[in-house]
């Protein structure tokens, strides 16, 4: 971004040199650095940014530009740069946004990221088209990972529409992303009774991007404490059994609150109960095996919440590995 003040709240960033700068992000604090060369000083700014947010608990936004390194020390401070941001992950949500193509090893910056905010839809959890668009996208972002509240708000009145499940029972919109591979599997991030969720919803069969970005996810929402809604409703995959196994470890191996809505078909990839589910929904003519409770579709919303609510918060303690 031309300027990072864009990210922060009015009047609220303090900045430390020209490189990085802490400011509230709908109220809350986070950190952004500008990562617009492999110099000396831009690497001692962005490693103070990052660990400043370990420190104080709170994401990181980089700023990334088409920087190239070309001798020797560029390219051992681009190395202390991979390395913070290595340190850090799991720990506070890392956020990256680029506005133009990124070549050469400073391409590696973005993808160490947890979310990248980006033009360019070869790289984009979250796509954009303008630098305004950018900074907006990237504070509904922060403020989502960030800023997670908690179950507190009454039930949404209202029918459930059966083929829009996700949209109708959240507070807001879903906040989709990587909407442009694996589009047989959403995800996405939004909030159900003011608590940021996580939701990952199969309407078709599995294929190894939709396996393999939603496993980033789930590991992500693991390492920063997100409770997981997963719908539920086409066969086990065929042949894509080694990311599909990506996918299914990505449950098993997670500790945040997870419940499962089957609207058709069960499969075990898909957080069955087997795999530690906190609690299995299904509708009305779904499948039933391995299911607690069968729920008609206008409870279920009602039936998330009180699930959560009974539920420990718990965060898993592992790096989010670029999967």
């Amino acid at each position: 971004m031309a300027g990072l003040n864009a990210l922060f709240d009015p009047d609220s960033a303090t900045w430390f040199g020209s490189v990085y700068a802490r400011g509230d992000v709908h109220g809350a604090p986070a950190y952004a650095y500008q990562a617009a060369s492999l110099d000396t000083p831009t690497a001692d700014g962005v490693v103070a940014a990052v660990d400043h947010a370990v420190r104080d608990g709170c994401p990181v936004v980089g700023s990334w530009c088409n920087s190239k390194a070309t001798d020797s020390e560029e390219i051992e401070e681009i190395g202390r740069v991979f390395a913070a941001m290595t340190r850090a992950s799991g720990w506070v949500p890392q956020v990256a946004v680029v506005l133009e193509r990124i070549d050469g090893t400073a391409a590696y910056g973005p993808a160490l990221h947890d979310i990248v905010v980006s033009t360019d839809p070869e790289i984009a959890d979250v796509l954009v088209t303008t630098e305004y668009e950018a900074a907006f996208m990237t504070r509904q972002v922060v403020a989502l990972l960030g800023q997670q509240g908690d179950f507190g708000r009454a039930p949404k009145p209202g029918p459930l529409e059966p083929d829009e499940p996700l949209d109708a029972i959240l507070d807001t919109p879903l906040l989709p992303l990587r909407n442009e591979i694996g589009r047989n599997l959403q995800i996405g991030l939004g909030r159900l009774s003011g608590r940021t969720i996580g939701v990952v919803a199969e309407s078709g069969p599995l294929d190894a991007p939709a396996a393999e970005k939603a496993a980033r996810f789930v590991r992500m929402c693991d390492a920063f404490g997100i409770p997981l809604v997963v719908v539920a409703g086409s066969p086990e995959p065929g042949r894509e059994v080694r990311s599909g196994a990506k996918l299914l470890h990505a449950f098993a191996e997670s500790v945040v609150p997870r419940i499962t809505l089957v609207t058709g078909a069960a499969n075990v990839t898909m957080n069955a109960r087997s795999l530690g589910a906190t609690r299995v929904f299904a509708w009305p003519g779904a499948q039933k095996d391995g299911v607690d409770e069968l729920i008609d579709p206008r409870d279920t919303r009602r039936a998330l919440v009180d699930a959560f609510s009974r539920a420990p918060l718990r965060r898993g303690h592992h790096r989010n590995i670029p999967l």
